[in-house]
């Protein structure tokens, strides 16, 4: 572990995020994130018994895209 007074920005600002992230996903915890075949941030549902019955949603970058989809 890396005492406070050693950390980088960056690592700063990954840990802010990490933690950002973790008390996100435990608000929501139906909610899934992984990544595409391309390599883009993927937000899913689980809607059925089946493994493939779940809608998602790409989460871009930019904020401006919703696409959700369902399998």
């Amino acid at each position: 572990m890396i005492k406070n007074d050693t950390k980088t920005e960056a690592q700063k600002q990954l840990i802010k995020f990490r933690n950002q992230l973790h008390n996100l996903l435990a608000k929501y915890p139906e909610i899934w994130i992984s990544g595409s075949s391309d390599g883009d941030p993927v937000a899913w549902i689980r809607t059925g018994e089946a493994y493939g019955e779940y809608e998602q949603i790409y989460l871009p970058t930019n904020g401006q895209e919703e696409l959700i989809i369902k399998h």
